[in-house]
């Protein structure tokens, strides 16, 4: 049995009277607001789903088919950036090494980030080569035999 509940807010507002019941309801998760969100450009008037696109969160995700364009820096001097397409099929694909995985340029940087600290590890621990870093003379004879080393592979 509804109850009137009586408010009275100055101001331009001004309710006096709200019909409430006395109950609880549950209140479903905004899916609007997931989709809102998943768009570069905004805002949106919101979207009224179909309602088999709402029974679950990958029905919506195939319902909207949230993708971005994005531009990446490559590091290449032929072509400095590269545009790329990335979609999203799920909350899953917004995660870091998800997206590491899709994007061809992220996995070759993380190949070669990988690289880069085997071989610093390697270098810490390598006593020989700690005694020749420390010694000036040691230290300028490695990186000469280092220089040829990179002028020979880079005439091969």
């Amino acid at each position: 049995m509804p109850e009137e509940l009586d408010m009275d807010i100055p101001g331009p507002i001004g309710i006096q009277a709200i019909e409430v019941e006395q109950s609880f309801t549950k209140i479903n998760t905004n899916r609007t607001l997931v989709l809102t969100s998943l768009h570069s450009e905004g805002p949106y008037d919101p979207e009224v789903l179909p309602e088999e696109a709402t029974v679950s969160l990958s029905k919506v995700f195939d319902f909207a088919k949230p993708s971005v364009e994005v531009e990446l820096e490559t590091g290449d001097e032929e072509e400095p950036t590269q545009e790329i397409k990335i979609s999203y099929t799920n909350l899953k694909s917004f995660r870091p090494d998800d997206l590491e995985k899709r994007i061809p340029i992220l996995q070759k940087q993380r190949a070669q980030e990988d690289r880069f600290q085997r071989i610093k590890a390697e270098l810490e621990r390598s006593k020989r080569l700690q005694e020749i870093i420390k010694d000036p003379e040691k230290k300028a004879a490695f990186l000469d035999i280092l220089r040829s080393i990179q002028e020979e592979l880079e005439s091969a």
